[in-house]
């Protein structure tokens, strides 16, 4: 942990201390990834129940059902260790509030696994339930406002809210102090709404170096006035998660062919997947082998529609009717002496439209020049850093120990894309920034560090760290120092990678309608974590459908199973036309979720 600093918040109202022009490069970290050696290579030929290709944390998440859930023999391929690329670069959270309905369904289902699994395991991978905290200047009553499947509490009452790690047992005392590795779980549920006053009681660090109280408490402060805490959510360690997967997966008779990719699929007459062809990657492996199975479960992430390449041409990919995308996402990471977040603390969200409060123009012409693409992106031109209202959705959290903090603004990287195929020529979803050839050529080898450094480090804007401390310091005050000069952006790190989404905003999990055998878990666009346990029973229900004795009709009668499914499954229809893509907006407090 770093050393702790003397406490110095500024108000944001004093002038700051002089700054270079152009801020220090921060330094891109490389994902983490599991110690692990390739896995010996099959003898020319094996049989597998099922073949899963993608070792990402879905793909883990699915071998994990198939073989220890429904007893399957299930090979793991992946050119790389398991959990490495976007996996390894995760920012770790869940939530439990969404308002499409099928979404909360799904994810709530996938919680509530996920928490079985930490009581299990004596919560090895630290799973947390410290909420998600909305910030709003709206002075509209929120709970007036959300969807009705939400369990909604407001605070008349000075007495009622509940923090963390103080409500009312569910166990016995006796039991909770035997298993206090997993008390998290005594946290409340639902949602809290907070007002200005409520919101100084209970997080009164959001307001350390301010000199006027918060709205609606007798000044503008802030400006914030309401507050949303929504409470099962949280994060944890999704390495040792994942991890804990792959342990209980090869204890239940996984093979791990690391360092292998899928390069062919055979269909049989009845357009039944009869074989997987892999091959080993730079000289891993003895040449190309054969994998006998009826069922291959694309896991791929950002190469699931390269994947789908493999098929017989004549055989349409049911991914391009979704318009799967791929997008570039990065976190931040700062060491934080200043313990200016405590580690309990929820996270933290600007639910509005943020302004930047850079001072003066501080050499951003210059910084412009270096980086016109990423300016160019965040507003009609750069000079929308200084005049423009910026998306909500700005996020922070601590990290599960404390001394240091994660930072995340999807907006900021939206702009970058990259090819999902390799045929052709960029297709749609490169955009204009010329993506999209490199990362065809990155699917041809898609090996870790050489992936990592071509297609995400070498995207990643070196204002970035401190335009999101930036934005948070409008509603985190005491956040000024880092970006002021006074304590400075020490120790700051970037790292990231690439999600994959649908046009729709739902993952793809089901089969494929034309190929048997053939099934899809992909497309989770940041949820992957918190949807993963889930999206693999829906995986393992499809796969084992036959040998359970449940009717495919039987299927179509689950809203949730029906509409994540791939366009043509059953004859279903589902398009980015046919569903409404505001899943994600929170009405009344401005967030996105």
């Amino acid at each position: 942990r770093p050393a702790r600093a003397p406490h110095s918040c500024a108000p944001l109202s004093s002038p700051p201390p002089p700054r270079p022009r152009s801020p220090p490069r921060p330094a891109v970290q490389p994902p983490r990834r599991l110690a692990s050696s390739l896995s010996p290579p099959p003898s020319g030929r094996a049989s597998y129940d099922a073949v899963v290709c993608g070792g990402g944390l879905l793909g883990v998440s699915a071998a994990h059902n198939l073989s220890k859930t429904h007893g399957l023999r299930v090979a793991l391929v992946d050119p790389n260790p398991p959990l490495t690329m976007t996996s390894a670069v995760s920012t770790e959270c869940y939530r439990d509030v969404w308002s499409d309905p099928v979404m909360q369904r799904l994810v709530s289902r996938s919680i509530a696994g996920m928490e079985a699994l930490a009581e299990e395991s004596s919560n090895r991978f630290n799973m947390t339930r410290n909420g998600y905290l909305f910030l709003t200047s709206s002075e509209s009553d929120p709970v007036a406002s959300v969807p009705r499947h939400w369990e909604v509490r407001s605070h008349q009452e000075a007495d009622t809210y509940a923090p963390n790690n103080r409500s009312s047992s569910r166990r016995a005392a006796a039991q909770r102090q035997a298993d206090a590795a997993c008390a998290f779980l005594e946290n409340p549920t639902g949602m809290d709404v907070l007002d200005a006053k409520q919101l100084t009681r209970e997080f009164p660090f959001l307001f350390r170096g301010t000199t006027t109280p918060p709205a609606g408490d007798g000044g503008g402060g802030l400006g914030v006035a309401y507050g949303v805490h929504a409470r099962r959510c949280g994060w944890l360690d999704a390495q040792q998660y994942g991890a804990f997967l792959l342990d209980q997966a090869k204890g239940a008779g996984l093979d791990t062919l690391i360092g292998y990719e899928v390069c062919g699929v055979e269909l049989g007459t009845d357009s039944s997947v009869r074989r997987v062809r892999i091959d080993g990657v730079d000289g891993h492996g003895t040449g190309p082998m054969v994998l006998d199975t009826p069922v291959l479960v694309n896991a791929a992430g950002p190469f699931c529609r390269a994947v789908d390449d493999l098929l017989p041409p004549e055989i349409p990919s049911p991914l391009d009717a979704l318009g799967v995308d791929n997008t570039l996402h990065a976190k931040v990471i700062l060491p934080d002496p200043l313990e200016v977040i405590p580690k309990h603390s929820p996270m933290i969200i600007a639910a509005d439209p943020v302004k930047i409060p850079w001072e003066e123009a501080e050499g951003l012409e210059e910084l412009a020049e270096s980086s016109g693409e990423f300016f160019e992106a965040l507003g009609p031109s750069w000079k929308g850093l200084l005049s423009e209202y910026l998306p909500a959705g700005a996020h922070v959290r601590p990290s599960t120990g404390g001394g240091w903090l994660v930072f995340v603004w999807e907006h900021a990287h939206s702009h970058l894309k990259a090819s999902t195929t390799l045929a052709g020529g960029p297709n749609e979803s490169t955009g204009s920034d010329g993506g999209g050839c490199e990362f065809r050529e990155a699917l041809l080898s898609p090996q870790m560090p050489g992936f990592y450094e071509r297609l995400v480090t070498s995207r990643l804007d070196d204002l970035y760290p401190e335009m999101v401390i930036r934005a948070l310091s409008t509603v985190i005050p005491s956040l000024e120092p880092y970006v002021d000069g006074t304590t400075g952006m020490k120790g700051v790190s970037m790292d990231g990678g690439y999600y994959t989404s649908t046009k729709d905003s739902r993952p793809v999990v089901g089969p494929h309608a034309s190929v048997h055998g053939y099934h899809y878990i992909c497309g989770f666009a940041g949820y992957g974590l918190m949807a993963s346990y889930a999206a693999a029973e829906i995986v393992g229900i499809h796969v084992t459908r036959q040998s359970s004795g449940v009717a495919a009709e039987d299927l179509n009668n689950d809203d949730v199973i029906k509409s994540l499914a791939p366009p043509g499954f059953l004859g279903l229809k589902r398009g980015a036309e046919d569903i409404p893509r505001s899943h994600g907006s929170v009405s009344g407090i401005g967030g996105s979720l």
